[in-house]
């Protein structure tokens, strides 16, 4: 969780809405997948912004 909040936090400056969110999906998928789980996340985010 911590490092989605600083992705967070260094990307609203650049793209405000690549934001994600706090909620227990995220902090399932990046404590059980790390780092490629919150690659995924942001990407996934990415994504629905096309």
């Amino acid at each position: 969780m911590l490092m989605i909040y600083f992705v967070n936090f260094f990307l609203e400056k650049y793209m405000p809405e690549m934001g994600i969110g706090y909620n227990l999906a995220t902090f399932l998928t990046s404590a059980i997948l790390g780092f490629p789980g919150i690659a995924v996340l942001y990407g996934i985010n990415f994504y629905m912004l096309l």
